[in-house]
């Protein structure tokens, strides 16, 4: 019965946090946005410019892209910036997953010098 109440408290935690995520989002991406894309060298690629034109014409096959938010200046003078969107891994991952990825936390700051595969 314990355990049935502990996976129960995870659940609406992880509900709770999902409905913030939802809320901060939503309230983020009101508007026009502009998107774009940025290589692995964060150089951006501009593709509103490349409209008329095929993906496989500018972008290369063994470079990987991210998505990215452009963010108007706030004043006049400076330049627009990118921001790569970023996706909060915690909020899809299963309960199973949750506390894979909490003993992995806790064994990399046990050690840090300990490198990922």
């Amino acid at each position: 019965m314990e355990e049935v109440k502990k996976s129960l408290g995870l659940i609406h935690d992880k509900i709770s946090a999902i409905e913030e995520k939802v809320k901060e989002v939503t309230e983020e991406w009101k508007g026009e946005k502009v998107l774009d894309l940025l290589d692995a060298n964060g150089e951006r690629k501009f593709v509103k410019t490349k409209a008329d034109l095929y993906a496989t014409e500018f972008l290369t096959e063994k470079m990987f892209y991210s998505l990215s938010k452009v963010i108007p200046p706030k004043e006049e003078g400076e330049e627009e910036t990118v921001d790569p969107i970023t996706i909060d891994g915690a909020l899809l991952r299963t309960l199973e997953e949750d506390v894979k990825a909490a003993q992995e936390a806790e064994e990399e700051a046990a050690n840090p010098t300990k490198k990922k595969k």
